[in-house]
């Protein structure tokens, strides 16, 4: 059996159930389902203004909406080289299992995908549609190996270019560094899911460590003893609050997956 046959045995109808509030998306609805007021943003349909709110405040504001219409889904890979380390499995074999979850949901309920893959600039683009037979050659291409770094700066910029319809987006990677995304979470139903393998969280061992390189092929041998660990673990520590503080800040939905966990089980959590 394929690992892709048993990904969808293993998904049930629960398992997307629960995404963006039972299939509704926040965004600019027509009239239905009203979710809120708040301030308007020029992202935002100049139509969906709420005057009343605006006089009485002298701030613009708009209304927003839960609509119940067929969703448009982009999944966002965040292909960089360090996608195939893994203390236990690569990093790219959670990502395969979460775009499976992911895809095979979204063709459930008739909805519509799209894919990018991102590491220096646009790698790969799947255009929109809801034939399944798509997530074949998506997964397939999850596991051909990367051998560029992810150019952070220029994601937000390029997103908002390329994404013209208002959609909910997942954005999948590693995040290793600092990443603006404050623009993309107003004009897209965002949500983060963040890869990690934990040994990249808390180096706890010293000596020689062998590492692949896969941008070269070749191999790296180090020696990295107490204080070199204890200072990576600090650095990529602030690294992680730093970026959790700002998600928080700005309201972007987020969660992290380690390469040890239930990829359907935290799936369900995070879109509960």
């Amino acid at each position: 059996m394929t690992k892709k046959h048993t990904i969808k045995l293993k998904t049930t109808k629960a398992v997307f159930s629960n995404m963006a509030g039972g299939h509704s998306s926040t965004i600019s609805g027509d009239g239905l389902d009203f979710r809120e007021i708040r301030p308007y943003d020029t992202t935002d349909d100049i139509r969906h203004i709420n005057w009343s709110v605006t006089s009485r405040t002298k701030e613009p504001a708009t209304n927003v909406f839960n609509e119940t219409k067929q969703l448009d889904v982009v999944v966002v890979y965040l292909n960089s080289a360090g996608m195939q380390f893994g203390s236990h499995i690569p990093k790219s074999d959670i990502v395969h299992d979460i775009v499976a979850v992911l895809g095979l949901s979204v063709f459930a309920y008739g909805d519509s995908l799209s894919a990018i893959f991102y590491h220096q600039n646009e790698n790969r683009f799947y255009k929109r549609t809801k034939d399944r037979r798509v997530l074949s050659k998506l997964l397939e291409d999850i596991q051909t190996p990367s051998t560029d770094d992810i150019a952070y700066n220029n994601i937000e910029t390029y997103l908002m270019t390329k994404l013209k319809k208002r959609s909910l987006l997942f954005l999948v990677g590693d995040f290793l560094q600092p990443i603006e995304l404050k623009l993309l979470s107003k004009k897209h139903d965002l949500r983060v899911i963040i890869v990690r393998d934990i040994l990249e969280e808390q180096l706890g061992f010293a000596g020689e460590l062998n590492i692949k390189q896969f941008s070269s092929s070749g191999t790296l041998s180090t020696n990295i003893d107490k204080s070199i660990a204890d200072s990576y673990n600090q650095a990529m520590k602030k690294h992680n609050d730093e970026m959790t503080a700002k998600f928080k800040r700005e309201n972007i939905k987020h969660t992290k997956i380690y390469t040890t966990d239930k990829v359907i089980k935290k799936l369900q959590e995070f879109l509960r």
